[in-house]
């Protein structure tokens, strides 16, 4: 189990460490609203100050989110053996969940807003219209995905171990 707590760290430190360096060098080197295409009518490099959650959601709420996101990182903390006991993949998506809320956490404590940067700037409609994103906003996304994935494989599992007779 130490070895999957370790693990654990690893991962949300690799996280958290990638999307603040990719947030420093978006600051360093574009200003407000500017950015390049990294694969022209696909994704796009564009510095954004997101003041909110995702789509700009609860925009203007800092201390709010601050209070949701320490809320979490406590839930994180407290749930990290349990979540390496369960597994690979659990723990991935915990470690993920962890790495990315401390990421945008540091934001919004230095800066009053978080750093985005993926744009999707693509001519299908619904991706045109999605929120421009970070490294830590797509580590929370898979996080949150591969755990609803374990839940829903360890449900099935457990289902077809139970004996059906009373």
């Amino acid at each position: 189990m130490n070895r999957r707590l370790l693990l654990m760290a690893l991962v949300a430190l690799f996280t958290l460490v990638l999307d603040q360096l990719s947030k420093a060098w978006i600051r360093a080197n574009f200003a407000e609203g500017d950015g390049v295409p990294l694969l022209a009518g696909v994704v796009h490099l564009t510095h954004v100050h997101n003041h909110g959650a995702a789509w700009g959601m609860l925009s203007g709420q800092r201390w709010l989110l601050i209070a949701v996101t320490v809320v979490v990182l406590l839930g994180v903390v407290f749930a990290a053996r349990e979540w390496a006991q369960r597994g690979l993949m659990a723990g991935v998506a915990l470690a993920l969940i962890g790495g990315g809320a401390v990421g945008n956490l540091i934001d919004r404590l230095h800066q009053g807003y978080v750093t985005d940067m993926i744009d999707m700037g693509t001519s299908w409609q619904w991706l045109r219209e999605f929120p421009v994103f970070n490294i830590a906003d797509s580590a929370l996304t898979i996080g949150v995905a591969l755990t609803i994935l374990h839940f829903l494989i360890t449900a099935r599992a457990d289902s077809k171990t139970q004996d059906p007779r009373p």
